[in-house]
Parts: structure tokens; C-alpha cells; sequence
């Protein structure tokens, strides 16, 4: 059944994709930008934002009790660039029901001016041309969100098999979408049509979830709107990679938390994908060589997704081919810790919260 699905995924990838046209007239957005304790990274997002080639954008920017200076260099980025539209808004928790990026999702909405809602992190850095590559994708009336593609901008060994892991991921999401499989939008990188969001009710009328992007998608397709995936350089976003293996963990357990109200359909992917390194193991110890035939063809297939991922996005492919060899055996570890880390009574952390 991998192995299967892993042909699949291959035939998906490939397959012709939509190119629409830009709109006669492109409607007012408002990037939403959740911050806590972000003074590492705040200026980094707020330079790529204000260089979006856009015509009428508004930047919100939530402070969420951030315990460093992170209000301090949004104000003195503000005023270094008085020219830009960007509002800071401090969170308070002002709705009880919802926490963590939801509550500030939820506040900071209610000062958003336009129909269509840009939502990245603060550790992200978008390409100028973002805006207006998510927003050509609402070229019909149903369309209610359109999610794009982020990629770890990765050194060295342990960042660099994150970047080989999350085109992986990324084209995985996508190839599903195209199939027709409905997924998740990516919410470090995503717009939501104003009228589709104010529709749920907002956060604040949400049940609460670690994952609010899925939780929103969820919300969205129940109502009738339609989601998009997009593979492209123009949407295509970076971000840091995961320091420690504990912290990365974390987020593994934080996506599994979510993924329990994902559909019946996702649920037979990711048995698939779990056991697959367990079970592939124990045939190891029973019939080795069956075991070994099944690991190249596995590698084959694997690789030449994760390459024809990498060329589509027009991103650097030899600097990369090592690692894809080191990819194998790092996935093995990853899932397999993963599932014990998320059985074992631990809360899952997110920005120094526990949840």
C-alpha cells in the first residue's frame, strides 16, 4: 500500500496544473500576523511584507504578551517605514473560549479592513510576489481559502533534512488537493476570503484546536467553500528550521493533536505512512532481502518525488542529493519517536505554553 501510494503521489504531481489570469481589479487584502516573543525574527517578516507587490494591503501585527521586545521593534519598525499600513494590536484575551495563534487570529480579525485575509508567522519570510500569488487563485466565487507552499531554509545537516522534509510534506498536501482529497491549508502560509471567514463565526465561535488552520479549512468546507493548495515560487514562503530535536517533537504532537478530526480518508494515509517503518523493520529480521527490495524501490520513488518537487519550485537540487540519502533513515527516526512521544502523557508546548 506505500509503495502504491508513493506511485500515486508521483502521477499527481505531475499533472497539468491551473494558471489563472490576474483580476481587472485586485481587492483590498489584510495580512494577519500573530507575534509572541518573535524578537528574533519580527523584522525579518515585516521587510518581506512591506516589499509585496501589491496596490491597497494592510498589516496587522497581534502582540500576544510577547515576554521580549517584540512590541518594541514592531513600534520602531513602524516608525522607519511610516509609509507602510501597519497596525499593532496588543491581545488580551478578549475571547476565553479560543487560545494560543486562534485568540490572536480572532482579535486582530476584527480590525481587518479587507476581503481577502493573508495569514503567516512571524518567523516567516514571504517573497514579494505572495500577495497577489494566493489572490489570483480566488478566480471564482466559491473559492474560500488558498493556501502556498513554505520551505525550510535549512544549513547544515539537521536543517537541511528539515527542508527535504517539509517539500516532501508540502507536495504531499498539494498532490492530494489536485486529486480531489481534501487536506488542510497551511497556516503559516494562507488567505482566507473575508465573507468565508466571518461566515464560521470567526475564531471566537470555533471550538478550540492547536491546529487552527485545519480547524478553519474544516469550518470553510463544511459551509461550501472551496480550498486550494499551491505549488509554486510565487507563493512559496521561508522559514527557520526547528532547533532541537525535542522542540521538534512538539510540533509533530501538536499536527497529531489536530489530525484526530481529520476524515476517515487521512486517517488510512497515516496508518499507511506509521506502520510502514515499524512493520518495514520487523520484515527486516524475517525475509531481509524482501525487506531490502521493497527500501530501494521505496528510495527510487521517494527521491524522484522529493527532486521533481525541488525543480518545480526552482530550488537549489545538488546541494540537496545528499541528504536524500540521510533522508530515509531520519524518517524512520522521526515517525517512529513521533508515535512514542505523542502516547506518552506529555502536554504538547507551543511559544512557551502548554496545551
Amino acid at each position: 500500500m506505500y509503495l502504491g501510494l508513493q506511485i500515486w503521489q508521483l502521477f499527481w504531481l505531475q499533472a497539468k496544473r491551473e494558471i489563472p489570469s490576474e483580476p481587472n481589479v485586485w481587492p483590498k487584502a489584510s495580512v494577519l500576523l500573530a507575534a509572541r516573543n518573535e524578537s528574533d525574527n519580527i523584522e525579518r517578516c515585516l521587510n518581506a511584507l512591506i516589499q509585496l507587490d501589491y496596490p491597497d494591503l494592510q498589516i496587522i501585527v497581534g502582540n500576544d504578551r510577547s515576554e521580549d521586545d517584540t512590541k518594541l521593534k514592531v513600534e520602531q519598525f513602524i516608525k522607519t517605514n511610516p509609509t507602510a499600513k501597519i497596525k499593532v494590536v496588543e491581545i488580551v484575551g478578549k475571547y476565553p473560549n479560543t487560545m494560543a495563534k486562534a485568540a490572536v487570529l480572532a482579535e486582530i480579525a476584527h480590525h481587518a479592513e479587507g476581503e481577502i485575509y493573508l495569514i503567516t508567522d512571524a518567523d516567516i519570510a514571504v517573497p514579494s510576489t505572495w500577495a497577489k500569488g494566493l489572490i489570483r487563485h480566488y478566480n471564482a466565487d466559491n473559492v474560500g481559502i488558498v493556501s502556498g507552499t513554505t520551505y525550510i531554509n535549512g544549513v547544515g545537516l539537521w536543517g537541511s533534512l528539515q527542508s527535504v522534509d517539509w517539500i516532501y510534506f508540502m507536495c504531499l498536501v498539494e498532490t492530494f488537493h489536485r486529486a480531489g482529497i481534501n487536506t488542510t491549508a497551511i497556516g503559516n502560509n494562507m488567505s482566507i476570503r473575508a465573507k468565508a471567514y466571518w461566515e464560521t463565526g470567526g475564531y471566537e465561535n470555533i471550538p478550540f484546536s492547536i491546529t487552527e488552520d485545519y480547524k478553519i479549512y474544516q469550518k470553510t468546507s463544511a459551509l461550501g467553500w472551496q480550498a486550494k493548495n499551491i505549488c509554486n515560487t510565487d507563493v512559496l514562503a521561508l522559514s527557520n528550521p526547528i532547533i532541537g530535536y525535542k522542540n521538534l517533537l512538539h510540533q509533530r504532537k501538536r499536527w497529531l493533536m489536530g489530525a484526530k478530526e481529520l476524515p476517515k480518508n487521512w486517517w488510512f494515509l497515516f496508518i499507511v505512512f506509521s506502520f510502514y517503518y515499524p512493520l518495514s523493520l520487523v520484515l527486516f529480521f524475517i525475509a531481509p532481502k524482501v525487506a531490502i527490495a521493497f527500501l530501494i524501490i521505496k528510495f527510487f520513488y521517494q527521491n524522484v518525488y522529493i527532486l521533481k518537487g525541488l525543480k518545480r519550485l526552482k530550488l537549489s537540487i545538488w546541494n540537496k542529493l545528499v541528504y536524500l540519502v540521510l533522508y530515509e533513515p531520519y524518517l524512520y527516526t522521526v515517525t517512529i519517536t513521533t508515535l512514542l512521544f505523542f502516547l506518552l502523557p506529555f502536554k504538547t508546548e507551543w511559544k512557551g505554553r502548554k496545551f
